[in-house]
């Protein structure tokens, strides 16, 4: 027997899952509001403020600063991955169900809009698929085998 006649996919799922861990620096910024300069961020530079003006740029630092102060209590970050059950054949009276993942994708904010994250659902499950065709396991029945949410 062939290794696609020994390995089936019995059904794939896609996880949200809680990110208690996030990494929140990309909203820390430090200015000096006295001297309209930027002391340190991850999102804004001098450039920026060539561009934008300092009273814009100081508006998006004092939203993130609020932002991070809401972290927790308005929004909160998830990670979501993509899960594939298969079955092994070992012999005609034996077989083992085992887990395939995709690597997820994580610090995802869970208020970024349901478009968003259908879009990284969707880049999880191609993940997935190619993992497992690089596996050599056929997937003409992945999207079969997908359980969708209800």
């Amino acid at each position: 027997m062939e290794l696609e006649n020994k390995v089936k996919i019995e059904e794939i799922k896609v996880e949200e899952l809680s990110d208690d861990y996030p990494d929140l620096s990309y909203l820390e910024d430090e200015w000096d509001e006295e001297d309209q300069k930027i002391i340190s961020s991850c999102q804004f530079n001098d450039e920026t403020i060539k561009e934008y003006g300092w009273n814009k740029v100081l508006e998006w630092m004092q939203e993130n600063k609020e932002r991070l102060n809401n972290y927790g209590r308005t929004w909160s970050c998830i990670g979501i991955k993509a899960i594939a059950k298969i079955n092994v054949s070992m012999n005609k009276n034996t077989s083992i169900l085992q887990e395939i993942e995709s690597g997820g994708l994580w610090g995802i904010e869970n208020d970024s809009g349901e478009e968003y994250i259908e879009g990284i659902k969707k880049g999880q499950l191609e993940e997935l698929k190619t993992i497992l065709e690089n596996m050599g396991i056929d997937t003409k029945e992945f999207e079969e085998r997908i359980i969708k949410d209800e």
